[in-house]
């Protein structure tokens, strides 16, 4: 079928399927929008955690935690040289914050990584553990700050 031979019907139902789908912009992946989150929107942790106030402890905690909310109960991959680039620490330090996340019960592993396929380590976050962190009043959202904040709360 050509697309001349299509009625108007047909492409709006075909856009809106595909649509629905769409949940990140091109050439953004859900790492770089839990990232940006992370740094616009960090989580606010709790007294008992040891490492609360290590900026890039706290930067990683909460790309994890967006990548959760942005990917649903899919479980997330957390590349550690990825990471380690976005955050500006070595792929040793992100290992000690997965580890120290799972200490912690923000998250589980669910699969180690894989030196063969050259996989990142699968986990999944506890989304109970913490919340979003509220915007102030008089705070408004950028066109695309809306689009990652709407992702987000599954709008």
């Amino acid at each position: 079928m050509l697309c001349t031979d299509l009625d108007r019907e047909d492409l709006l139902c075909d856009f809106t399927h595909c649509w629905k789908r769409i949940r990140f912009r091109i050439g953004e992946g859900p790492l770089a929008v839990a990232y940006r989150c992370a740094v616009e929107r960090p989580l606010d942790l709790p007294d008992s955690d040891s490492w609360k106030n290590l900026n890039g402890y706290r930067t990683f905690v909460s790309l994890a935690y967006y990548l959760q909310v942005a990917l649903g109960d899919e479980p997330i991959f957390l590349p550690r040289r990825r990471i380690g680039e976005l955050l500006g620490r070595s792929h040793t330090q992100v290992m000690r914050y997965c580890t120290h996340t799972v200490e912690e019960g923000y998250q589980q592993l669910v699969n180690e990584h894989s030196l063969v396929g050259r996989k990142a380590a699968e986990y999944r976050f506890d989304l109970t553990q913490l919340q979003l962190p509220r915007l102030r009043s008089d705070t408004s959202l950028s066109d695309s700050e809306t689009f990652h904040h709407d992702a987000l709360q599954g709008r």
